[in-house]
């Protein structure tokens, strides 16, 4: 009887132990100060580098991160550019970091290099160790700016209209070019002619007052020319017109367009419809127009086949470009 008895306690307390090792297991498992999953890493996949312009580097993890190190590796040096310990990982569950070159002077001598990101978490598994993580990528070092420079450009440009600009612009990592001007419009650059040149047309609108243009290339590290555009300006004085409305102008042509636009349907005054025509269906035509001309090719430009064209046949010009028309109805002003 005592056998049995010291048997069958023997059995429960392997038991017990067994089902404690379980609980363990499964706790260990499911506990979040054990957790498995790695920190992350979040980085661009391609970096071009001027050593000025920070590299942007996120660590994320929900137990906290407990330590991480950034560094540089080229033929020349390993560098440490960043690291931190901290004491309380679960406060640091998220990091922003910039990472930065010390100022040095001159260029570096080479021009690739090799970025590494180590983070470790918080968790105690991995016998307290955490959970390590290290992510890796190719650096182009580039200090230098894009070379512009300016072959030729019209001698002169007119408000209330355009002139033409060619220039040369070399980089071998050029990320962005455009033509600037003092009233936040940037024109977009054509190929032309071979490789490295380009040409563009600019505008002074007739609504501006003043023109300032500027040719601007920014490579992919952020490194940026700027070549202002000489050339004179030519001001020109438009003409402003007083037109009277007659209500056959109105109950004839006006109320015939009003059948075409969608602004104008269910409005029922002729005059009401004029307005509409004159400013709101004109002002998502220029707006149509706009958007369809902005759109620049990039095919290379060889050659100018231009191809006269001609006015409509039967056609009367009433106004010239830039033009302003006040328009008034039994002697009050209803729209420009």
């Amino acid at each position: 009887m005592r056998r049995r008895k010291k048997n069958s306690a023997s059995s429960v307390l392997f038991l017990l132990f067994f089902i404690g090792i379980i609980g363990g297991v499964v706790y260990l498992y499911n506990s979040k100060t054990f957790e498995r999953q790695m920190p992350k890493i979040t980085i661009d996949n391609e970096i071009h580098w001027n050593l000025k312009k920070p590299i942007k580097v996120v660590i994320e993890d929900e137990s906290g991160i407990s330590h991480y190190k950034v560094i540089m590796v080229s033929k020349n040096e390993k560098r440490v550019l960043s690291t931190q310990t901290f004491t309380e990982p679960s406060k640091q569950t998220r990091l922003e970091l910039d990472i930065t070159y010390p100022k040095v002077g001159g260029y570096l001598k080479t021009s690739d290099a090799m970025l590494y990101v180590e983070a470790v978490d918080g968790s105690k598994w991995d016998f307290f160790a955490g959970n390590r993580i290290v992510e890796k990528r190719s650096i182009v070092l580039d200090q230098r700016k894009p070379t512009l420079s300016l072959i030729e450009n019209s001698y002169g440009i007119t408000r209330g209209g355009s002139a033409l600009v060619i220039f040369q612009a070399k980089d071998e990592h050029l990320d962005q070019l455009y033509i600037e001007t003092n009233f936040g419009k940037k024109f977009i650059p054509q190929p032309f002619f071979k490789e490295g040149y380009f040409i563009s047309l600019i505008a002074w609108p007739v609504t501006e007052k003043h023109f300032q243009a500027t040719v601007v290339a920014i490579d992919k590290a952020g490194n940026l020319s700027r070549d202002p555009i000489g050339i004179e300006l030519r001001k020109r004085h438009y003409r402003t017109s007083k037109i009277t409305i007659k209500d056959r102008f109105l109950d004839g042509k006006i109320a015939e367009l009003a059948y075409e636009f969608e602004q104008t349907q269910n409005v029922e005054s002729h005059l009401s419809q004029f307005t509409i025509i004159n400013e709101n269906v004109r002002e998502s035509n220029e707006k149509k127009i706009h958007e369809v001309t902005s759109v620049v090719p990039d095919t290379t430009i060889s050659n100018f086949n231009v191809t006269p064209f001609y006015p409509l046949e039967h056609a009367k010009a009433v106004a010239s470009f830039g033009d302003k028309r006040h328009y008034y109805y039994k002697r009050r002003k209803v729209s420009t």
